[in-house]
């Protein structure tokens, strides 16, 4: 009967010890780390780890970022978040989901800003749908600089834009007036980049900008 209970209580604890060594092995279970594996803007793609370079994204294209593993779609729009680092203001952007749902679209409601530095914030809060974490990130990166058109252009009050060809002009007194679609910076309006010829001679002029550039 010494034995019967020797070898009971024996057996008892090799059970006791083999229910606990599961119990521990499924609470010390690794959890998964999500990761983000690119971030494109349009063609574009940006430098992760020096956002120096990130000097020519496009201003009318959509975001997107990849990820290692799918995502947990609940968890996204809260932890998307696109600001103007100029104007610490945040951009509306509408969300979608591509590849089996790795990679998330951010699409701008409009065109962001030419020339502007902007941010892409993912909060630490954003799960895979394997329920792995993600410790957060933020990229920056500068839109490219705009374009400007002439949009009149006067030679002594009259629109020669709406003409083919204007005659009679007087030499001496002649005053040209041109309107861009955009301010201008004072720098760059000098000689080497405005002038006027006469044949091959180019003729002296004084230029000046109006209040509003």
């Amino acid at each position: 009967m010494k034995f019967f209970r020797t070898h009971f209580s024996y057996w008892f604890l090799i059970i006791a010890l083999h229910v606990s060594s599961c119990q521990d092995a499924r609470q010390v279970q690794p959890v998964s780390v999500l990761q983000l594996s690119v971030v494109r803007v349009g063609t574009v793609t940006l430098d992760l780890n020096d956002f120096s370079k990130n000097k020519s994204a496009p201003n009318n294209k959509p975001l997107v970022a990849t990820f290692s593993a799918p995502l947990d779609l609940a968890t996204v729009p809260p932890n998307i978040k696109l600001q103007s680092k100029n104007t610490g203001l945040f951009v509306d952007v509408t969300l979608s989901f591509l590849d089996s749902d790795k990679s998330i679209s951010i699409a701008p409601s409009q065109s962001l800003k030419s020339q502007e530095e902007y941010q892409l914030i993912i909060g630490d809060q954003l799960k895979g749908a394997g329920k792995e974490i993600f410790p957060g990130f933020t990229v920056s990166f500068t839109t490219i600089p705009g374009s400007i058109s002439i949009s009149s252009l006067k030679i002594n009050a009259e629109d020669v834009l709406t003409q083919t060809r204007i005659t009679d002009i007087p030499v001496a007194d002649t005053q040209i007036e041109l309107i861009f679609s955009s301010p201008l910076s004072a720098s760059t309006i000098t000689t080497d980049n405005i002038r006027i010829f006469d044949g091959n001679k180019s003729i002296a002029t004084t230029l000046s900008l109006s209040d509003d550039n």
